[in-house]
């Protein structure tokens, strides 16, 4: 050993330097400079660990009500000239435009409607099901299940007349016992 590291003192400054020295090399290896990040030009309310989540929330709730109901007006004026496809078009823009907005619900209402009319069962039903996905509680909610039923009794009956009068709305009291099942014909 060194003759100027024979000291105790000496010893531990030397550790200590060398654990200092392992430390800021582990640091660089992984890649910490703090707590900003790797980009040191972030500022404080651009770093990750101060963020507002509620930030772009707030920004929406301050939003016109009435937005997009302008365009929503002229693309009703050409489902009414009975051009569905390009109606339909003009509809899934607004829809994707104006997302969360209160025009949203109806344009995306529409847009199944416009394939409805345009006999594309398929794509109509689609459109009702993520019409649904999105707004459980819709205000469409009675004339979107009336026509996913009728999409479905023309799939079945081909012509789309179903008899209402077949169908049994089934409450289950008790669903243990099968005989305590209260039945009744539904009724328009």
């Amino acid at each position: 050993m060194d003759a100027s590291l024979q000291s105790p003192r000496d010893r531990s400054l030397v550790r200590i330097m060398t654990c200092l020295m392992l430390l800021c090399a582990l640091c660089w290896v992984a890649g910490c400079s703090g707590i900003r990040g790797r980009n040191s030009t972030q500022t404080v309310s651009e770093d990750r660990f101060f963020k507002n989540p509620l930030s772009k929330r707030k920004a929406r709730e301050i939003v016109d009500p009435d937005a997009g109901f302008a365009e929503y007006d002229l693309a009703m004026a050409k489902f009414e000239k009975k051009e569905y496809e390009v109606a339909a078009k003009e509809f899934k823009a607004i829809a994707k435009k104006f997302y969360d907005y209160p025009v949203e619900e109806d344009a995306m209402y529409m847009v199944a409607e416009c394939y409805y009319a345009d006999q594309r069962y398929a794509w109509a039903q689609d459109e009702y099901d993520g019409l649904i996905k999105k707004f459980p509680s819709s205000r469409y909610l009675e004339k979107t299940t009336k026509r996913l039923f009728t999409i479905a009794s023309i799939w079945l009956n081909g012509d789309g007349t179903a008899k209402t009068d077949e169908l049994i709305q089934v409450s289950a009291t008790d669903v243990r016992d099968p005989e305590k099942v209260q039945r009744k014909p539904i009724t328009h």
